[in-house]
């Protein structure tokens, strides 16, 4: 059951902002210097423009109906799978039934209810992906629909910025390459302004830091995903490790 109480991230990448925006401002510079604040090593403003936009509908930020919205861009996601299997015909529907057990894997419960982390974590992919998905058919309005998409995708999660590197490599492939200059063009500026004055905050690890730890990372992957298996909690630890990563690498080879 979602509560409208707020983690202390909501606190300070959420409701702080959403009080300024709600304030006065002179200036668009001022109100986009608001949103695009960073917040610990990422800039969200689109969450911070729901936070707002749900202030102003409602006259109160109820957080449970921004978790709602960003739990409810799950059906975009499902939509657009749908959307590729009816037009791939020669693709075998039993593939569908893969989809759900991905998508909705228990690794993202907690995120959804978590106010700041929904529309930030989770919907930076599902926009990406959408975003694939204009960016790979023929027409202008697809490809204006892409870059959208793709906006939205950076502005969501630094996580956002892999969709210059992604869909130019779409355009790539198809020798798009007019569409791929503008891309260039247009998501590398973008990017280059989103990481801008970004820095890593003193208690976030450095890169190199998570590169030294290559081989926790290499578990985190393998692991995660079969997680949901630990049910034995009176096993020893490493046996209940070693059941988590024979169901993970399944989830994985899915």
């Amino acid at each position: 059951m979602a509560v409208n109480v707020p983690f202390q991230d909501d606190f300070d990448g959420l409701l702080d902002p959403t009080t300024k925006l709600a304030g006065s401002w002179d200036s668009l510079a001022e109100f986009w210097k608001v949103l695009s604040t960073q917040d610990d090593e990422r800039r969200i403003v689109m969450d911070r423009l729901l936070s707002f936009g749900f202030f102003k509908l409602e006259g109160q930020l109820y957080l449970p109906h921004l978790m709602l919205f960003g739990s409810a861009s799950y059906l975009a996601f499902l939509a657009l799978i749908v959307a590729w299997f009816r037009q791939h015909r020669e693709v075998s529907p039993y593939l569908l039934l893969v989809i759900p057990y991905l998508l909705f894997i228990q690794n993202n419960y907690g995120a959804l209810y978590w106010p700041i982390v929904v529309n930030q974590h989770i919907t930076v992919y599902i926009w990406a992906f959408v975003s694939l998905w204009f960016v790979s058919r023929p027409s202008a309005f697809d490809y204006v629909a892409a870059l959208f998409f793709a906006i939205v995708a950076l502005y969501s999660d630094v996580t956002g910025a892999i969709i210059l590197v992604a869909g130019g490599g779409v355009l790539l492939l198809q020798k798009q390459y007019k569409r791929l200059i503008i891309w260039a063009v247009v998501m590398g500026t973008l990017c280059f302004f989103y990481f801008y004055k970004l820095t890593v905050p003193e208690f976030r690890p450095s890169i190199g830091d998570n590169l030294s730890h290559y081989d926790s990372l290499l578990s985190m992957i393998v692991l995660m995903p079969g997680f949901f298996a630990d049910v034995m909690i009176s096993l020893p630890y490493q046996i209940r490790l070693g059941i988590a990563a024979v169901f993970g690498l399944m989830s994985l080879a899915l």
